[in-house]
């Protein structure tokens, strides 16, 4: 840069000699590049200056491919102080407070730091520069910090303990989510990116979804008052089966409607789950401590709340192999109870008892033939009182055989009538088939009895009278059965086929 020049002037009312003075002449370029230094030096550390103000004239506009500049006033009373950032100082703005040391990552957007009439302290290289003609200086803004963070979180932990106190935030109280609920009480802006992030995540997860909108506003005084009116209306609705209160991010001020203690006992006193998703993950607010569940932002709210749609189809295909598999197993279970059940049942089966039965009769009139054939060989006069003994013997065989039967009719229907209970619908044809078989035993039991008679009429000792003998009894009705039996004259009767004869004894030989 040209140095200044050295000129002599004559100064007359100063030197009343008229002698000639030396002083330095300075450009415009280097008088401002001279209180450009003397501020340097002279305010501030190391260049850089603190400012306390109120925001103002906020204004962004851009340069140089789209890359974001940011004008605005610091007023304090009627004084005012120029301020820009653009470039690093922006990104350092954005990204860090230099006055508390917090980093913020992502970094901060433009209106989550700048806000008109806000009480800010800036940090920045105070400068000068030229505009329309006019010498002008400006603070070039590298850090903000809100004044009133300060106030707000001191409020924010006297409420916050406040509320512990109370059992807001125990985690006793807290309520599981509902499992893809069929309806939500959505309580949220209806303008802005974070509605429809949610709706579109939504829109492939859960079954038979409805969503219910409860339109508020999520920033500003009354922001927190609005919420909480739409968040008891949502609670009274019996079809709504959770709350959920999502907004996106922001600085802390715009939040702050989140910290409303009304809020958050309308979240406390709400009959149905509430979940809030609320700004970034490092936001926490009352409404966050006092939700049953708190996501960390919008997007993840809508994923814990509801299960994508392919993971729902992959367990319902899971369940549906489950369950053929259990059916399998208990149809193939029923299929070796039946089996056993019809081996029981045909050891039991009456068709067997009667085939024994009818054997035995079988033997048995084997048996009373060889006898009654033995006894006729040995002595005539015996075939009646064999045949008494015969019919007697028979009769009570036949009513032992009778009881037996009925016995065993009444065991198998006993028998029959448990496994038909506990099979009721399985053995239906078991039932048929033994209803059939104790029809056709009576009915063989029947045959058998008239076969048995005809046989015992046949062994009766008065069919041989048709046949020409006959039965001789004394006068005291005794059978003879020996001439030792009667004596010359002695009257006798002979009864034949027809009749009797009455006659007397001439001789015995």
């Amino acid at each position: 840069m040209e140095e200044p020049q050295t000129v002599s002037i004559l100064v007359a009312d100063r030197f009343p000699e008229g002698t000639m003075a030396q002083q330095l002449v300075y450009s415009v370029m280097q008088l401002n590049r001279a209180v450009q230094r003397t501020i340097s030096d002279n305010v501030g550390v190391h260049g850089l200056v603190l400012v306390r103000g109120e925001i103002g004239s906020l204004r962004v506009s851009s340069y140089g491919g789209g890359r974001a500049m940011v004008f605005f006033n610091l007023h304090e009373g009627d004084e005012a102080l120029s301020c820009v950032s653009f470039g690093r100082s922006l990104e350092q703005l954005l990204s860090c407070d230099r006055h508390t040391g917090e980093i913020f990552s992502p970094p901060r957007e433009i209106g989550d730091v700048l806000v008109n009439e806000r009480k800010v302290i800036c940090e920045g290289v105070l400068g000068t520069y030229t505009r329309r003609g006019q010498s002008l200086y400006q603070l070039t803004v590298r850090s903000v910090t809100d004044c009133g963070a300060g106030d707000r979180m001191a409020l924010f932990r006297k409420v916050r303990d406040k509320l512990a106190r109370l059992g807001y935030f125990a985690e006793e109280r807290k309520r599981p989510l509902p499992v893809n609920p069929r309806q939500i009480a959505l309580v949220t802006s209806p303008t802005g990116a974070v509605i429809h992030d949610f709706l579109r995540n939504a829109q492939d997860r859960g079954l038979g979804l409805h969503i219910k909108l409860y339109p508020v506003r999520v920033q500003g005084d009354d922001a927190g008052a609005e919420i909480a009116a739409a968040v008891v209306a949502a609670g009274k609705n019996p079809d709504n089966q959770v709350v959920v209160i999502i907004r996106g991010g922001g600085s802390e001020e715009d939040l702050s409607c989140f910290n409303d203690e009304s809020l958050a006992k309308a979240i406390f006193e709400c009959p149905v789950p509430v979940l809030t998703g609320i700004g970034h993950e490092v936001d926490m607010s009352l409404a966050d401590f006092t939700a049953d569940v708190s996501a960390s932002t919008p997007t993840k709210a809508a994923q814990m709340l509801l299960t994508p749609r392919a993971d729902i189809q992959a367990e319902l295909d899971a369940m549906l192999a489950r369950a053929k598999r259990a059916m399998a197993n208990h149809l193939a279970s029923h299929e070796r109870e039946l089996s056993q059940t019809e081996k029981m049942l045909r050891t039991l089966s009456p068709e067997r008892r009667y085939l024994r039965g009818l054997m035995d009769i079988a033997d048995l009139e084997e048996r009373l033939y060889r006898a009654a054939s033995r006894m006729m060989r040995e002595s005539e006069q015996d075939v009646w009182e064999l045949g008494d003994r015969a019919a007697r013997a028979m009769d009570l065989l036949l009513e032992r055989e009778r009881a037996n039967v009925d016995i065993l009719a009444q065991r198998i229907a006993r028998r029959a009538n448990y496994h038909l209970d506990r099979k009721e619908g399985q053995l239906d044809f078991c039932a048929a088939a033994l209803e059939r078989a104790g029809l056709s035993f009576v009915r063989g039991m029947e045959n058998s009895v008239e076969n048995l008679s005809v046989r015992l009429e046949a062994a009766n000792p008065l069919v041989p009278l048709q046949r020409g003998f006959a039965l001789i009894r004394d006068e005291e009705g005794r059978l003879v059965r020996s001439v030792r039996d009667v004596k010359r004259g002695e009257k006798v009767s002979m009864q034949v086929a027809d009749g009797s004869i009455e006659a007397v004894v001439q001789d015995t030989q």
